[in-house]
């Protein structure tokens, strides 16, 4: 995965790492700027990044807690592939140790991509670029995903 350090958006220089890892994007400002103007049409930004990223040929999952303000019938209603659960790190390691990449969102507006685990995390901070951290010091310097998006 190649880092790209955001000129405006958390959300969209998350996705387009993700899409561009996946060979659907250029790592440009231009595309940061399609994506946010997409995005923005939607209430929520995750909902928008999933439609995106459904519209440039991936099929991404979401998973958000039980509460979410995007309840089963309009995930269904969009054609979104939605689970609702509590999760966490654990969670993670797991998806990212089966080949996924994850997209986390965070308490803070702010989201990272996950996309390897070997004895520690290694992502990609839209304000820092690639960085391995283990589980405590992710929790620590990131706090508790909200939602995560899996490709």
């Amino acid at each position: 995965m190649k880092p790209y350090i955001k000129s405006k958006d958390y959300v969209a220089a998350s996705l387009l790492m993700v899409l561009n890892h996946f060979d659907k994007l250029e790592l440009t400002s231009d595309n940061e700027s399609r994506i946010v103007n997409v995005c923005s049409k939607y209430d929520d930004a995750v909902l928008g990044s999933v439609l995106f990223a459904k519209e440039n040929g991936l099929s991404p999952s979401v998973i958000l807690p039980p509460n979410d303000k995007l309840d089963q019938f309009n995930a269904s209603v969009l054609g979104l592939d939605a689970r609702f659960m509590n999760f966490g790190l654990d969670d993670v390691e797991r998806f990212v140790t089966d080949g996924r990449v994850v997209i986390l969102h965070l308490d803070n507006d702010k989201s990272i991509v996950v996309y390897d685990f070997d004895s520690r995390f290694l992502i990609m901070d839209p304000d820092y670029g690639e960085m391995a951290l283990n589980k405590d010091t992710l929790s620590e310097k990131y706090g508790i995903p909200q939602r995560m998006i899996l490709f």
